[in-house]
């Protein structure tokens, strides 16, 4: 385990003493060990830096899930650059928001994605694209860097800096960049590993994007314990669980529509996997009939329940010993992480009452980029807590949850 890690690029160079010949990231076509995963990141950071990135740069990453994609952020991280990761189903329109809306200096897309880009105007403050394939002709394009790279030196910021930006879905309105420290991010890794008990040994199918923060802590945590990353691209149910099997895969993540999906076509067809020993949810509420359906489908794997929101990575968890007994809960708050049901304008509520659930600790992100009347409204101190934490600003999730009598949340 990397403890001592402080920032993002920490998570995967801490494991090249310890761990060069182990497999670090898995692709449907090749694999890759951690030395050979820094050689591809070492030349990617040269590359960036030829194209003019300097520390503090927001660097965007729109690429399909592979190892291409996450040595391009550890790249980044490794000049100091601002990961600024766009989920390559996005839209050219929407790529283009998000590239004016962070002032981004490069972008790193697929092929189809830099052809349109060279068919349009380049956002105004991207100075150079970098393509994972064959590159458009114009004095803005490159190609991919196979030479070996040389002469990029490891920034290391303070940990309390900005390293990512994560855009919201923007589902009520235009997306807004949550802003990520690398304390926040190790903060979350150490978290997550703690209470899912992430061990070296453990190799975790990664579905979810990297975009995602949710898909994000997969990546970090990994990194964090020296892990191993299977990426999934085709997300579907019957491809799943064939890589579940095909790479000996201890963990899986996913959200509610995908885990029903996943859940009836192994009732259909039941398929052995011993190696599996947790299964995650976030993202919302998995159907009860679903949920009381996992056990049997997926015997010996411990399931635990999740509720995380981006401004705070992650916020709680449900013990897998308490699944039966409260199915659907959100359980209590994650290690390093403190949870509060609040009552507006009356108090704390106690056991039985509902009100906003509102999360305090060092996930806290930095606020909205450019933002600053949104980041007051959402992160602000608490009026009903500062009899308990003075005026420290707290998340409000804006979700109404119950607490139990044991501590345990509901929506």
């Amino acid at each position: 385990m990397n403890v001592l890690s402080t920032t993002f690029y920490e998570l995967f160079a801490d494991n090249l003493q310890v761990r060069p010949q182990k497999t670090a990231f898995i692709d449907p076509a090749r694999a890759v060990t951690y030395e050979e995963a820094a050689s591809e990141i070492d030349r990617l950071a040269a590359c960036f830096q030829a194209q003019g990135v300097r520390p503090g740069d927001r660097v965007i990453i729109h690429l399909r899930k592979s190892i291409a994609e996450a040595a391009a952020m550890f790249a980044a991280a490794k000049l100091g650059a601002v990961i600024v990761n766009v989920n390559v189903q996005l839209t050219l329109d929407q790529l283009t928001y998000v590239a004016d809306d962070c002032a981004a200096r490069l972008v790193i897309v697929e092929p189809r994605t830099a052809k349109a880009l060279a068919a349009s105007a380049l956002p105004q403050s991207v100075t150079g694209v970098i393509v994972n394939g064959e590159a458009p002709e114009g004095e803005h394009f490159c190609c991919w860097p196979q030479d070996k790279g040389e002469g990029a030196s490891t920034v290391t910021p303070l940990d309390t800096e900005l390293a990512m930006i994560i855009y919201t879905s923007g589902s009520t309105g235009k997306p807004k960049g949550v802003m990520l420290s690398h304390r926040n991010i190790i903060a979350g890794a150490r978290s997550v590993a703690r209470y899912l008990k992430l061990a070296e040994d453990d190799r975790l199918l990664s579905v979810l994007p990297y975009s995602f923060d949710y898909g994000l802590n997969q990546l970090t945590s990994m990194m964090l314990m020296g892990g191993t990353i299977a990426h999934q691209p085709v997300v579907m149910p019957a491809e799943i669980i064939q890589s579940l099997s095909k790479y000996e895969i201890t963990g899986l993540a996913a959200v509610p529509p995908l885990w029903s999906q996943i859940v009836r076509v192994l009732e259909a067809q039941p398929v052995d996997l011993p190696c599996l020993r947790r299964i995650t949810n976030s993202g919302g509420k998995i159907p009860p009939k679903i949920l009381e359906r996992m056990p049997a489908v997926l015997p010996g794997t411990d399931i635990y329940l999740m509720y995380g929101l981006t401004e705070a990575f992650r916020s709680t968890y449900l013990l897998p010993e308490k699944f039966s007994a409260k199915i659907g809960s959100m359980g209590q708050g994650i290690p390093g992480a403190e949870i509060h049901v609040v009552k507006p304008g009356e108090g704390v509520a106690g056991p039985g009452e509902q009100g906003e659930l509102v999360h305090r600790g060092p996930l806290i992100s930095l606020g909205y980029w450019g933002m600053p009347e949104a980041t007051a409204e959402k992160i602000r101190p608490c009026p009903e807590l500062a009899h308990l934490i003075g005026d420290e600003p707290v998340v409000y999730s804006v979700d109404i949850v119950r607490l139990d009598g044991d501590g345990d949340l509901w929506f």
